[in-house]
């Protein structure tokens, strides 16, 4: 993220037979639409991050 200058994005990655992560692209807008599906929340975990990282700029 430093490389890149952004302050969010999502990051599309596979693994290959030996286990290796492999990028593939990078969205700056960030999509976390697949978060959904696997039920665990994560949501809602990135929201509070992102609420208590700016909490006092949201507040002033």
């Amino acid at each position: 993220m430093q490389k890149t200058g952004l302050d969010t994005a999502s990051f599309d990655l596979i693994r290959d037979k030996r286990g290796q992560y492999v990028f593939l692209e990078v969205n700056p807008q960030g999509n976390i639409d697949m978060l959904n599906w696997c039920g665990y929340e994560l949501e809602k975990k990135i929201s509070r991050i992102i609420i208590n990282k700016y909490k006092r700029t949201i507040s002033s």
